[in-house]
């Protein structure tokens, strides 16, 4: 899996863009990079670009996800994850349902400008596209 990601300062944004087949140990890794860069303390807003990924993720995984996010992840942030297909949607929606009951807040929905209105961005959606087609990082 293809991992891509910039922080945007002033809008306290981590974009991510994740391409290819799923792996929960790419996004495990991808965790623990994060963590070491250090910047990850001032994000206040994740928008995660699903649109390229190709998954086949079981509800246990789901949970398994989930898990890691808790334990991995403790600082609460919002949450808008981008996805196009029915099967994206439906893992998104199980993944939003299961942090909800753990107390985190996780959205989704289908299109950039959805993701710029729901985490209230001052960026318009060609800025946010124009950046997640040219993130500076990759994992």
């Amino acid at each position: 899996m293809k991992i891509e990601y910039q922080i945007i300062k002033d809008e306290k944004l981590l974009l991510l863009k994740f391409s290819g087949n799923w792996s929960l140990n790419d996004y495990k890794h991808s965790i623990d990079e994060f963590k070491l860069k250090g910047n990850f303390n001032s994000v206040h807003k994740v928008l995660s670009d699903f649109r390229e990924v190709i998954s086949d993720l079981t509800t246990e995984q789901i949970k398994e996800l989930a898990e890691i996010r808790e334990k991995s992840i403790q600082k609460k942030y919002d949450h808008v994850r981008i996805v196009t297909n029915p099967f994206a949607t439906a893992l998104a929606h199980l993944y939003k349902e299961e942090l909800h009951t753990r107390g985190f807040t996780d959205n989704y929905c289908s299109t950039v400008e959805g993701a710029v209105k729901q985490l209230n961005l001052k960026l318009n959606v060609l800025e946010v596209e124009n950046l997640l087609n040219n993130l500076e990082n990759k994992i």
